[in-house]
């Protein structure tokens, strides 16, 4: 049998338009190697007495574990249609299946080796941090549901519970040490030449070879041999290479967040040789070198803690390699469960109860495996983002779960029920500064603003059907907020696949999130975005503001951001962006979620201008919010003026990577999202900075 890469068209009446290339095996795993996207895999089977051909142990379908292909005679070929849930194979699926032919009666007369298909928009190493970053993230939900959480506490106490794991491994060492010394055993029957005079129990068999070969002396006889090879030696070995797999998760963990910490530091280093001795003097710079200080702190600190888990989790490493080196484990490995050896023998008894809670202890025989053996790539992103979200919201973001996510989730996969649909709901105190310039206290030369308190409420919903257009829609992703005077809803999609070309992307955004989710729904949503894996290449393209026939009413309501493993930050961004500029919520902060509002003060005789800087004394990030001197009411107001309400600007230290408006070279200045104008364009700059 051949396999091809093609090009088909279901719609034709031969499908099969092209034979792209020829899949060769490759040696070094005995298996063909492709990506997805590069075409869909066909089958040439050279064999007339093939009449069906399947993709088989394929896991796609829940429930299907082998589905047929179409036979297409113009290319003697057999080809995958698909379906509605998915692409023909090859196009965005991972992971290894293989075809077999059957004859008429049903037998199969040939089978292909096995076919590994990698993924194209991540790294194999990125492929397999997102599968174990399901898992991480599912163990993180289980145990914190009210954020911020504080990662340098969480960290301890992470370290903390290493430290009593390995104790708990050593102290399984021991057990498997005597019980390695006295090992129980079943009696084995094995065949064995014997001298005569040696064969203890003689049978009718050996009476009779010796009386017909009277000259004979050795014989076959059966023989009961003691043999350690028993179910409960191979239940130890599994446990212990779960164990292994789980804590080699936590080393790679680790160490990406070792690199990460180290890259950010050296970022934030680069930021503060930037701005030199403008901390000296100005009023901004003085904050943001105070803020880049707080964050290499907080890094630092952050930094000790990870290699202090780094190494604990790889002394957890070196004592299950340990226990797998013993004797009684050289078997076959064996799924857990109790049997009558652990139940009845004190020594075997503490040794499963010792393994059941090394098990338990992170929910490994939980949900948080449910997800990884996905192979539909674009669904394993949606899962993986749905989870980060959630993460991150909680995490990073400082709101509370009223349910815990996890519960939830093990709910429904534990009743066979899929997650579509199902709602998450949040909460968290936010802040608003006031309109009038006026409203504040005139303190040290500085005017400070008590802000506005209120309680955002949150509902995350999974593929929520939306209702009010020309047909139901179902968006990935539909945050729902509401202040207890308003709510607002924001759609956010997840689009899995190559992004080919920047025109050609920035079409599937208008496609997607203006033409349908926003134009045919009644009621418009505050912002419509989709996410992907792949960092736009232009990054001069202001994707945040896509439709620009209309760039005042749709400023910041359109457009896309990548979120990948490893890169996360900008969802944080996004919603920093949803609830400071849309939902007007400026007295938040984002960089460490904290539930206090921010020090909001103006000086002296630029009251327009508010600068907002965190209380978290681990953070102080700071921000400003303005106007862009392009308003109709402005002195400085040209002929391309907009109204006062869509001139507001918000400008975020370049460090955070907190800005949706476009910077420009200029100190941390920004441009306005509706004229494209920045401080530079101002007719007498020195009024206004």
């Amino acid at each position: 049998m051949e396999l091809w890469i093609a090009k088909i068209n279901t719609n034709k009446k031969h499908p099969i338009q092209e034979l792209i290339s020829q899949l060769i095996i490759n040696e070094d795993n005995n298996s063909y190697n492709s990506y997805e996207y590069n075409g869909t895999i066909v089958v040439k089977t050279c064999n007339k007495n093939t009449k069906s051909v399947f993709l088989s142990h394929y896991n796609i379908k829940s429930k299907s574990e082998r589905i047929p292909m179409f036979y297409d005679e113009n290319y003697d070929a057999w080809f995958d249609k698909g379906d509605e849930e998915r692409a023909p194979v090859g196009i965005n699926q991972c992971g290894t299946f293989f075809f077999e032919a059957e004859n008429n009666e049903g037998y199969v007369v040939n089978r292909t080796r096995d076919v590994f298909v990698t993924s194209k928009l991540l790294s194999e190493e990125e492929f397999e941090q997102m599968k174990d970053e399901i898992a991480n993230i599912l163990e993180d939900l289980a145990v914190s549901t009210s954020g911020p959480v504080n990662l340098l506490s969480q960290k301890q106490e992470q370290i903390n519970r290493m430290i009593e794991t390995h104790k708990k491994i050593e102290e399984l060492k021991e057990l498997l040490l005597d019980i390695d010394r006295n090992p129980h055993f079943e009696l084995t029957q094995q065949n064995k030449l014997q001298n005569y005079s040696k064969v203890k129990r003689i049978n009718i068999k050996t009476l009779m070879e010796k009386k017909l070969y009277p000259f004979k002396d050795k014989f076959m006889v059966v023989e009961n041999v003691p043999s350690t090879e028993i179910i409960e030696h191979g239940m130890i070995r599994w446990s212990l290479e779960v164990l292994r797999q789980n804590f080699n998760r936590y080393l790679l963990k680790e160490q990406l967040k070792i690199s990460e910490i180290n890259n950010r530091i050296q970022d934030l280093i680069n930021s503060q040789s930037l701005l030199g001795n403008q901390r000296d003097f100005s009023f901004e710079g003085k904050r943001i070198s105070n803020s880049i200080e707080k964050d290499l702190n907080f890094l630092r600190k952050l930094l000790l803690q990870a290699e202090e888990m780094e190494s604990s989790v790889e002394n957890i490493l070196s004592s299950v390699d340990d226990c797998l080196q013993f004797s009684i484990l050289s078997v076959k490995a064996e799924e857990l469960d109790i049997t009558q050896l652990f139940t009845f023998s004190p020594l075997y008894s503490q040794v499963f109860q010792c393994i059941n809670d090394l098990l338990d202890e992170n929910n490994k025989k939980s949900i948080a495996f449910t997800y990884q053996s996905l192979q539909k790539t674009p669904f394993l992103y949606e899962i993986w983002g749905l989870l980060s979200i959630i993460h991150s919201l909680i995490y990073n973001c400082g709101f509370i779960s009223t349910m815990n996510p996890f519960s939830k989730i093990k709910f429904y996969v534990e009743n066979g029920m899929d997650l579509e649909g199902i709602k998450f709901s949040f909460e968290r105190p936010v802040y608003r500064s006031p309109i009038n310039v006026n409203q504040g206290n005139y303190i040290d030369g500085k005017y400070i603003y008590k802000q506005q308190k209120s309680i955002l409420k949150l509902e995350l919903c999974y593929e929520k059907v939306i209702k009010g257009a020309e047909k139901p829609y179902k968006p990935d992703y539909t945050f729902i907020f509401n202040d207890g005077q308003s709510e607002k809803t924001a759609f956010l999609d997840a689009k899995y696949k190559p992004i080919e070309d920047e025109r050609i992307w920035n079409g599937i955004i208008k496609d997607v999130s203006f033409n349908k989710y926003y134009k045919t729904l009644d009621s418009k949503p505050i912002a419509s975005f989709l996410m992907h894996p792949n960092p736009l290449k232009d990054s001069g393209v202001n994707n945040w503001n896509m439709i620009t026939k209309q760039r005042e009413a749709s400023r910041h309501l359109f457009g896309s951001f990548h979120f990948r493993p490893n890169e996360r930050s900008s969802f944080i961004e996004w919603i920093n962006m949803l609830v400071h500029y849309h939902l007007m919520y400026d007295g938040v902060c984002f960089h460490c979620g904290t539930h206090q509002s921010t020090v909001c003060e103006s000086t002296d005789g630029k009251r327009w201008r508010k600068y907002h800087t965190c209380q978290n004394n681990d953070c102080e990030a700071f921000w400003v919010k303005s106007s862009c001197f392009n308003r109709i009411d402005g002195p400085n107001k040209l002929n391309d003026a907009h109204s006062k309400i869509s001139a507001t600007l918000y400008k975020y230290t370049k460090h955070s990577n907190m800005n949706y408006h476009l910077e420009t070279d200029v100190d941390w200045d920004v441009l306005c999202p509706v004229c494209d104008k920045s401080a530079k364009d101002l007719p007498r700059r020195y009024n206004y900075y």
